[in-house]
């Protein structure tokens, strides 16, 4: 019989079965285990909001079920043991809820070499992490988790007289987990580039319908459609913000009218296969930029730019944010928001009232993915193959009396996904329109 055919939104089953090599070479001794990411209902009738599944366990399985649970034993560097727990197959349950996969299928499905019911995961970890001192968890990520490894830990030193082995350490598994992430594999590449390809085409489609749209919810509408035809989903809730909106960093409304003169600022991604993209776009709501909108948008092309050359193997991880905070400082002197040289700008901090977030982060199966942009001491550590950041730069020029009038409310953020490469970067969300004459163009073609 052959096995399942894996859902489009899997990675193959022997790209997960390394990743737990990987990290059995890293913790060398010890038990790992990892929890599922809990649901969560809505309010008190029988529906759920979108299951979001945990990174990590996915990350090493490839399962995306709520209720399950990894454990791996791993010595001298080698598995000794891996099972996964999961919902046992239930007929009645399916019904309602949709097909389980079930400890068989995971198996098949998966390519892990044990499945179990979630009823046996705690008999299991106590027998299995009876022949190691250490454990590998995630601290404060699941409290029900924790409070099961902090009763095997007591109930391990009650019986250190019967000569039961104690827990020598209590270890943190995202640390390994997260170096290994940073570094992104081809098979993660691939999924990133078709996330990043549909979030394009959903920006295009998102700027011709601008030019008719009458609210910023016909636009997020726009995105939506894209994503869903394309089998995929949102990455986290979309901005549309027009006007002033577009100055409120997490704006969500997505409900405002759209004014003629209004430039919209759209924040977007999409998931695939568990992997995110991340693209930010500013275009005018009638095709055509006014010369002050222009005017900010090529300040933050220009920081944009500057910062993305910064992106480039054995390159310090700070030095995206210092070009794009002088970039911002020159612009903002350009356009007689602060005076100065942009070192002084930057020095007594005047560019925070206009750019106040940094210029980026991390990006993978989550959309602020896992990775330090500092070393243990703080130093910022260098871009290397295989990493994958946003840089986004901005500009939130706030309705304020001693703001030029023509300024007043102009929000701009340009973002892409940028693929550290062995030669240099690959801006993966490359073709959305992005400068002012090629979004013309685009919402005039």
């Amino acid at each position: 019989m052959h096995p399942p055919r894996l859902p489009p939104e899997s990675l193959p089953p022997a790209f997960h079965a390394e990743r737990r090599q990987i990290l059995a070479r890293k913790i060398r001794n010890g038990v790992v285990v990892l929890a599922a990411a809990p649901v969560f209902p809505r309010q008190r009738d029988d529906q759920y909001h979108p299951y979001a599944p945990d990174s990590n366990l996915r990350y090493l399985t490839g399962c995306a079920e709520p209720h399950s649970a990894l454990l791996i034993a791993a010595q001298d560097g080698k598995i000794q043991r891996e099972i996964l727990f999961c919902r046992p197959r239930n007929p009645a349950a399916e019904q309602w809820e949709g097909e389980r996969m079930g400890p068989e299928r995971a198996k098949r499905q998966l390519g892990i070499n044990e499945a179990a019911p979630g009823d046996a995961f705690e008999k299991t970890l106590r027998q299995v992490a009876a022949q190691f001192s250490d454990i590998w968890f995630i601290p404060g990520a699941r409290k029900e988790l924790d409070s099961k490894i902090l009763q095997l830990v007591a109930a391990r030193r009650a019986a250190n007289r019967a000569g039961a082995k104690p827990v020598a350490a209590l270890r943190d598994a995202s640390i390994p987990l997260d170096e290994m992430r940073m570094i992104k594999a081809p098979h993660e590449i691939a999924a990133m580039r078709r996330a990043a390809d549909i979030a394009v085409a959903a920006v295009r489609a998102a700027m011709r319908a601008a030019k008719t749209a009458r609210r910023e919810c016909e636009i997020e509408a726009v995105l939506a459609a894209e994503y869903r035809r394309n089998n995929a989903h949102h990455a986290f809730a979309p901005i549309v913000a027009a006007g002033k909106n577009a100055c409120c960093l997490h704006y969500g409304k997505n409900s405002a009218r759209i004014r003629p003169q209004d430039l919209i600022l759209v924040d977007t991604g999409c998931e695939m296969r568990g992997y995110c993209s991340d693209i930010t776009r500013v275009f005018p709501a009638r095709g055509k930029f006014t010369p002050a909108q222009r005017e900010v948008a090529g300040v933050v092309m220009d920081a944009h730019k500057k910062a993305a050359a910064q992106v480039r193997p054995g390159g310090k991880m700070d030095a995206p944010e210092n070009a794009a905070a002088k970039a911002v400082a020159a612009g903002l002197r350009e356009l007689k928001l602060a005076r100065g040289t942009p070192e002084s700008i930057i020095a007594r901090k005047l560019h925070k009232r206009f750019y106040m977030h940094r210029v980026g982060h991390f990006l993978g199966m989550d959309t602020h993915d896992a990775g330090r942009m500092t070393d243990d001491n703080g130093a910022p550590r260098k871009f290397a193959p295989g990493m994958v950041v946003t840089i986004e730069p901005g500009l939130y020029i706030p309705d304020a009396p001693d703001i030029p009038k023509e300024l007043r409310g102009i929000g701009v953020r340009i973002e892409d996904d940028i693929l550290v490469t062995r030669d240099g970067r690959e801006a993966l969300t490359a073709e959305a329109p992005k400068s002012p004459r090629e979004v013309e163009e685009w919402m005039t073609d």
